[in-house]
């Protein structure tokens, strides 16, 4: 089963009431976010803030855009 997309506002709230003191088991049950992506998202936000929990992108998108910003120079 492929995972869901949350979004960065979401994650913050459930970042938020998991360390104001709130189970990540609790919060998987509301939201539906598995208890460990839970506490990954909370070690990401502690450890870059709020950048840490923006989707990322991954070399291949990279190497996308890259190549298409090398096409567009030649315009």
């Amino acid at each position: 089963m492929p995972r869901k997309e949350h979004s960065l506002e979401e994650k913050l709230v459930v970042v938020k009431r998991y360390l104001s003191g709130e189970s990540a088991t609790s919060l998987e049950h509301e939201y539906g976010i598995d208890h460990h992506d839970v506490v990954m998202y909370v070690n990401r936000y502690v450890r870059y803030g709020e950048d840490g929990l923006k989707p990322r992108v991954s070399n291949s998108q990279k190497k996308k855009s890259d190549s298409f910003d090398s096409q567009d120079a030649g315009c």
